[in-house]
Order: structure tokens, then C-alpha cells, then sequence
């Protein structure tokens, strides 16, 4: 599960920048565009479907509750990390820098 890749070094950042001094207000919000994954996460009932799931991402839906963590759902052509991590097309491209507020060079 690729949230837990995403979640793992949120939650060690958070940590340790509370070593540092500086508290977090407010729980850790991760966007994701997988509702799949999204509705494991946020569905705290235990039920045959999941029992092949791995204990550690059991962990993921444990900080859910302790709200440490809160994830939320972004349309995948709205995902601004897909520019820095894959391959888009211009429309893809502009849209995310759009939403980044970064302006095209004039050159």
C-alpha cells in the first residue's frame, strides 16, 4: 500500500519537528486518489475481507482513529505530486502548477 510509504515519513517528520520545538495544531492531512484505499482506511469494522491485510497497515487505520493522521480523497487529475513523480502531459502539467500558484518562466 503506497499510503503507508506516504504516511510513514509524515509521521516521522511530525515527530521530529516536535523534538525541535515546533507542536503540530493539526493532524497530518495526506490526499490520496485511491477511494479503495481510502474507505479501508476509514472503515474501523474488522471483517473477512481484510484479514490477509498486513498488521502494519492495520497501523495506518489506528493513527486514523488516534487522529494523528486524517486522509482525504483529491480527484487524480488534481494530485499536484504526480508532476514531480511521473510523467504529464502540459494540460496535467499547468493544471498543477496552477494549483502550486507557480507562474511559467517568460523565456
Amino acid at each position: 500500500m503506497a499510503t503507508l510509504q506516504t504516511f510513514t515519513p509524515a509521521i516521522w517528520f511530525c515527530n521530529y519537528l516536535g523534538e525541535l520545538g515546533f507542536k503540530q495544531k493539526e493532524n497530518t492531512l495526506v490526499f490520496l486518489d485511491n477511494q479503495g484505499c481510502l474507505s479501508f482506511i476509514q472503515n474501523l469494522i474488522y471483517h473477512s475481507k481484510t484479514k490477509h491485510i498486513d498488521i502494519q497497515h492495520h497501523y495506518v487505520k489506528e493513527m486514523v482513529s488516534a487522529k494523528v493522521i486524517n486522509f482525504e480523497y483529491v480527484l487524480t487529475i488534481k494530485m499536484v505530486i504526480h508532476m514531480l513523480t511521473k510523467v504529464v502531459f502540459r494540460k496535467k502539467h499547468m493544471v498543477c502548477m496552477e494549483i502550486l500558484r507557480l507562474q511559467p518562466s517568460k523565456d
